[in-house]
Formats: C-alpha cells, structure tokens, sequence
C-alpha cells in the first residue's frame, strides 16, 4: 500500500469508480440545522482539510491468492480539520478507515464473497474511548453476475436512491432525512439483501432490490438500560422491528438512470409510546446523470415515524427530503459541485404546541482537483 501525502477532504468511498482519491478541498456552508442539542442559524462553515491517503479499492492490495480464493486489505487515512462558529463541529476530526474484502469461487456459477469496514476515530486521547465502529460487514453468495444475497451490516434500501446525492460529494451528501442505525434509509444492521441487475434475466438494465431487516430493540428499563429485549440493545432513536423494503432502478441510457425505493417496518413497543402508529414507513424516486463531464442527481423522500428529531419532539410523524446536485468535470482536472438539501418535519408534538420545522437546510459549494485516474 502506497502511502500519499495530500491536503485533502475524503467523501465517502464510490464503489463505481473506487479508485478514485480527493483532495485538495474547500468548503463553504450556510446552514440551517435545528436538533436535538443545537440550533445553527445561517452559519458559514470553512472546512479546509489535509489528509494522507492510501489507495482506494481499485488499488487495495493483495493479501492472499490462492485455488479461487482472495483477500484484498484497502486503507485510508484523513487528516481533516473543521473551523466553525459553531463549537460543537470546530476542531480535529480525523479519521482512519481499513477494508477488507474477500471473495472464493464455489463453482461455475457460484462465488461467495464477504465485506469489512472498520472506522477508527483518531482525534482523542491515547487513553480514551476511541468509539471505533464497524460501519459495513456482510457476507454472501453471488450467482453469476447478475444476482448477490447478503446478510449482515449494509446500507438500507432507501440508499440506493439517496447516495446519488451522497457519494459523489466530499462532505454532508445524503442529510436530508437520512440516519445511521435508523431502519432502512442508512447503514444499519440485521440486513439480508437480494440484488438482481437484470430483473431475473426478463427485463436488461432493470436492478431490482429486495430488503428485509430484522428487529433491533431496546432495554425494558430505558432509563438504567437493564432487561434488554435483544441481544444488541439501543436506545429509541436507533430501534427498529422487523421491516421489508425494496428498490427499483432503470438504466435508461449508460449516463441515464432513474429509480424509486420504499420501506414499511414494525416500530418497537418503545417507539410505540408516542402513539403515532404501529408503522414506519418511506420512500423516495429520483435520478441520475452520470456522463463523462456533468453529474447531476436529485431525489425527493417521505417518511413517516422514521426520522428521529430529539428527546422533546421524538420522531417526526411525517418528514420530507429533497436533495439536488449538480457537478462538471473541467479537462484541467478540476470539478466544482454545488449541493443544496432541505429536510422538513411535519405536524411535532411536544407539551406545548404542534408545529413544522425545517431541520436541515443548506447550501454545499465544493471543489476538487484530479491529477490523475487515481489521484484527486
């Protein structure tokens, strides 16, 4: 693995083109962000960032090869710094990122194939809880390559459409209504996925998901966490029951694609106190142009009793995401990319008042540089 010093913001690995690195990035954000603990009102946030990466997956290295079976190790590491007004986003926040993937051939037709991410915060003290996460890990059968099941910790079928917005840009894609361990609209676990690229082999371009999910619950006793209902316990905002989802995309044309996703999950017996409904449910549509200078994707998404606002107005009973992005590819190498995304909660309920609120609402103006095919 090639060690590559760089002053850089790293998005999140595209799984299209993985061999891709970024660098040399600036941001300028005005947001409107209110939460559980803050409320941010028209805050211009500079993020300038440096990083040392090494290569991404196209580059990972070899481990073992051997009678049809391997093993790649990837790594990545960012150095990365965010000034703010705000005091609750200013500061260090680098990060290390290591992938591990494995595939063996049963037969023919046959390849099992298993995935590892593991992120390791490093801007706290030697001595200190890091809070290390395993961020993705499944593992699975693909037959031919047309059709995969996996079961493990993966991204919720709710993505496939809103990481169009999310992957292609360094920082902040993919917010509008999103949550990690928040039922399927984000990386979570107890996932088994089905995926066909070819709509059992009837209809060419047509990629069909399948989703299911199972129930990840809480304590009996929240408030001590004592008598917990499963073997992985969480607190409400991370709970989900069991829950069915699927995705549809269309490759119109080899830039072209659309597609629409929807999610219908049982909400666990804590969740359930609010009395909003037994039922977390969303969707979302929306469409991608991938050509070899312009990107542009956009999607809208509604969700009901799934996006969780904080301990005063819990989940939204209705909630509503738009997102649009728009990229060009400079033959200098450099490539802008202007983001807007806006999430909107619906008729809240606290002690006092029902109310709509926006909870997030920005601008995201980015900029990248590509030295090479490898090299941003």
């Amino acid at each position: 693995i090639t060690i590559l010093p760089t002053f850089s913001s790293v998005r999140e690995i595209n799984y299209k083109n993985p061999g891709n690195l970024y660098i040399f990035t600036y941001f300028i954000q005005l947001m409107c962000i209110r939460g559980i603990t803050m409320r941010i009102n028209h805050i211009k946030l500079l993020v300038l960032s440096s990083s040392f990466l090494c290569s991404t997956m196209a580059g990972a290295a070899q481990l073992y090869s051997k009678d049809g079976t391997h093993v790649s190790l990837n790594g990545e590491v960012k150095g990365r710094h965010y000034f703010s007004g705000d005091k609750t986003v200013d500061g260090d926040n680098s990060q290390v990122k290591l992938m591990l993937s494995g595939d063996t051939k049963i037969n023919n037709r046959l390849t099992g194939y298993s995935y590892w991410e593991y992120n390791i915060p490093v801007n706290n003290t030697e001595g200190s809880n890091s809070k290390a996460t395993t961020r993705i890990a499944y593992a699975g059968i693909k037959i031919d390559d047309d059709n995969s099941l996996n079961y493990g910790r993966n991204y919720g079928i709710m993505d496939d459409i809103s990481g169009w917005t999310g992957i292609p840009v360094p920082e902040w894609g993919g917010e509008s209504y999103d949550g990690i361990d928040n039922f399927m609209t984000y990386r979570t676990n107890n996932l088994l996925t089905y995926r066909d690229k070819n709509l059992f082999s009837l209809i060419p371009g047509l990629e069909l998901g399948i989703q299911a999910q199972g129930k990840n619950d809480g304590w009996n006793d929240t408030e001590n966490e004592t008598g917990p209902r499963s073997n992985n316990p969480r607190g409400v905002a991370h709970q989900n029951g069991n829950g069915v989802g699927s995705s549809l995309i269309y490759h119109i044309t080899d830039a072209l694609s659309a597609g629409a996703s929807y999610a219908n999950s049982d909400r666990t017996l804590e969740q359930k106190q609010d009395r909003r409904g037994d039922r977390a449910t969303g969707w979302n549509a929306g469409f991608k142009y991938d050509a070899s200078r312009v990107y542009l994707a956009a999607y809208y998404g509604a969700v009901n009793n799934m996006h969780y606002i904080g301990s005063a107005d819990g989940f939204s009973h209705k909630a509503r995401g738009f997102e649009v992005l728009a990229q060009y590819h400079f033959d200098s190498g450099f490539t802008p990319s202007v983001l807007y995304t806006q999430g909107t909660a619906l008729n809240l309920h606290n002690d006092d008042y029902s109310h709509n609120m926006d909870y997030i609402k920005f601008f995201d103006l980015a900029g990248m540089y590509n030295f090479n095919k490898n090299l941003e």
